[in-house]
């Protein structure tokens, strides 16, 4: 899969491990079929984002992180990207991360 940036970069799209990346990239075994798919669409994210800035020149990130449902998050980015105005859209990424589950505490 060759590819044009750093496995660094890569890695902080897709949200894993460098280690995972190289893996993928060089066909190893031990990564999970939605990790591929993950470090893949990370990949076209980049080249995305690459072709946009080339066409605009400029560049302008915003990171948001949201703990909300789909239709929520979805309704931000939509928004975002109308105020930006046309063309202004040079990609996004989404990481679904599981929370951790808390212990209860014991009532001593």
């Amino acid at each position: 899969m060759p590819h044009p940036y750093p496995i660094r970069e890569i890695a902080r799209q897709a949200g894993v491990s460098e280690a995972t990346v190289d893996r993928v990239l060089n066909h190893r075994g031990g990564v999970r079929p939605s990790t591929v798919n993950d470090i893949r669409q990370a990949i076209a994210d980049l080249d995305r984002q690459r072709s946009q800035l080339r066409l605009n020149g400029r560049v302008f990130m915003i990171d948001i992180v949201m703990q909300t449902p789909d239709r929520f998050s979805s309704a931000v980015k939509a928004a975002l990207e109308q105020e930006l105005g046309g063309g202004a859209h040079a990609g996004s990424s989404s990481r679904r991360r599981k929370r951790p589950r808390s212990t209860p505490r014991s009532s001593a």
